[in-house]
């Protein structure tokens, strides 16, 4: 039987619309959602209590979505990180992925393809 935190999710993206949508679906779809605004909050929310997966935004002013995974590699052990960037780049793709990533989804991604990979995350 699944517990709380494995149905939960932190979405941290600067772009309040970008939080929106996601939550939204996600929240349709059964899963318990919360958001951060800001590198950083979201940082100090995933430190705070366990998520079940991490939505993380790469381009974010401040403290991006590199500083996040650099910062949170004790986290990334037991909580899956999905990124997602407009940067088509592989070579970015490969940085977040050997900071401890488990997916890159290019932007824009339709949020039942996103519900889809946060299920296929946790299934993993």
């Amino acid at each position: 039987m699944e517990t709380p935190a494995d149905r939960s999710v932190l979405i941290v993206d600067d772009d309040p619309m970008m939080r929106l949508l996601c939550k939204t679906r996600l929240s349709q779809d059964g899963f318990a959602v919360e958001t951060a605004s800001s590198g950083i909050e979201g940082l100090e929310m995933a430190r705070a209590r366990s998520y079940g997966v991490i939505l993380l935004d790469l381009y974010m002013p401040e403290y991006t979505g590199l500083d996040f995974l650099r910062d949170a590699a004790d986290l990334l052990r037991s909580t899956p990180v999905i990124v997602l960037s407009a940067a088509e780049k592989e070579a970015i793709a490969e940085r977040c992925l050997d900071l401890g990533a488990r997916r890159f989804l290019i932007k824009p991604v339709p949020v039942r393809v996103l519900s889809a990979e946060v299920e296929r995350v946790l299934a993993s």
